[in-house]
């Protein structure tokens, strides 16, 4: 590692780079050019040395970029054959530490890491210096559909909110709880649907339960919002009960209006 000074023209931003964006850079060039540059970048060489890719300061580097020329020095630390990983690392802790990177951004960094570079969530917590919770809930909020993600980004939608709802499977239900990305559905809808998602399997268990036991199991849904289980003849008596009982857990877990369900035979 080395401090030297690389013409401009031979810097170039890194392409893994886990901002979107550098963002509004008017200030930072007015301070670059009344200061100068505080801090040098950090970079790495591409390989073959005819530029370099600059790992610790893009936005330092667009700044640069419009007030100096393609010939003008920049101040900049070498790192010799740095893995790309780390490039992801460093570039992580320096906008981590500058407190603007958005969830969804700091979520594809991190998936980078774990799935990119075969680190486990607990390596990647303890190379950027979170608690793997942190790293487990960015993640989720990459599960959630892209329309909701920009409302994430943008603000729109809470960071906390976008981890519920990344709980739901069903795509379509998520988009229509935040209306595509734009409003903050009520606690008690996400909760509902999240009961509902955890019902729906139960009753799937249930189902394929039964048939493993050699009784036939229908699921009718009815419009009046009835669901009825048609068993084949000759089950178990005891099973009435059993159905019953379940019936009576699961139907307004999925939201059913009218008497519940009926067992016919």
């Amino acid at each position: 590692m080395e401090l030297v000074e690389i013409p401009l023209a031979r810097l170039t931003a890194n392409p893994d780079n886990i901002r979107s964006d550098v963002g509004d850079i008017t200030e930072l060039a007015a301070s670059i050019q009344a200061q100068g540059l505080l801090q040098p970048l950090v970079v790495t060489n591409n390989g073959d040395g005819s530029h370099y890719v600059v790992i610790a300061g893009n936005r330092r580097l667009a700044a640069l970029a419009s007030i100096v020329g393609p010939d003008a020095g920049v101040p900049c630390i070498v790192h010799e054959d740095m893995e790309t990983a780390e490039r992801i690392e460093k570039q992580l802790v320096e906008n981590l530490q500058r407190q603007d990177l958005d969830p969804i951004d700091e979520a594809v960094a991190y998936s980078q890491l774990v799935t990119n570079f075969g680190l486990t969530q607990r390596e990647a917590a303890e190379r950027v210096g979170v608690d793997q919770a942190t790293i487990s809930k960015r993640l989720a909020l990459l599960r959630l559909p892209e329309v909701v993600q920009e409302g994430v980004r943008r603000g729109a939608i809470p960071t906390a909110v976008g981890t519920q709802l990344a709980k739901i499977e069903d795509a379509s239900v998520i988009r229509a709880l935040t209306a595509d990305g734009r409003d903050v559905p009520a606690d008690h809808r996400i909760k509902a649907a999240i009961d509902g998602q955890a019902a729906a399997r139960k009753l799937a268990k249930f189902v394929a339960t039964a048939e493993k036991a050699g009784v036939e199991v229908r699921l009718d849904v009815f419009p009046e919002q009835q669901h009825t289980f048609q068993m084949a003849a000759g089950r178990a008596p005891e099973a009435d009960d059993a159905i019953r009982r379940f019936a009576d857990w699961v139907r307004p877990k999925l939201g059913l209006r009218g008497e519940g369900m009926r067992v016919t035979q």
